[in-house]
């Protein structure tokens, strides 16, 4: 079980993580559209 909450736990991180990156990717585009 300790494992499986283990796995778990590194999951969620993984996916917070991607949550995070797509959020400041669009701002960063949106930065370039705005100065080109």
């Amino acid at each position: 079980q300790s494992l499986r909450q283990g796995i778990l736990l590194l999951i969620l991180k993984d996916i917070q993580i991607f949550q995070l990156i797509p959020r400041k990717v669009p701002h960063i585009s949106a930065k370039h559209q705005l100065s080109s």
